[in-house]
């Protein structure tokens, strides 16, 4: 049960499934169920800025507070993307790309992919 809940959410006929253990003293419905886990991918950030301090700070400072991340690389594809684990609000608009600076890399855009999720800008299987 526990690897079933470290994965929430699920796609389930494309839809998304978000599963928590039940509380029988717990907040309101509405309020356990505004906030779900998701990994996000973010592409275009500059090799020399990969770094743990930038990705915590990009998710800090645009998203949320990231609960894992890591630098992740697909064979046959040249180079790495950022994954981090979020807390996303699901009753507000999803973001699809965030701004971001370095003093080295200047500004540019970092793409927002959302795992598991068919609306986000690109669909993605494992």
């Amino acid at each position: 049960m526990d690897w079933v809940l470290q994965r929430t959410p699920w796609p389930v006929k494309e839809r998304v499934l978000q599963l928590q253990p039940w509380e029988p003293i717990s907040r309101s419905v509405v309020e356990s169920f505004s906030f779900a886990p998701f990994w996000v991918q973010m592409w275009g950030v500059p090799s020399y800025c990969q770094t743990t301090a930038f990705r915590l700070r990009i998710a800090q400072g645009k998203l949320r507070e990231p609960m894992e991340t890591g630098l992740f690389e697909i064979k046959g594809m040249p180079g790495y993307f950022i994954k981090v684990r979020l807390m996303i609000n699901v009753n507000e608009p999803l973001r699809s790309q965030v701004y971001a600076s370095n003093p080295v890399a200047g500004k540019f855009w970092v793409t927002l992919v959302y795992e598991h999720f068919r609306y986000s800008a690109t669909i993605l299987v494992d």
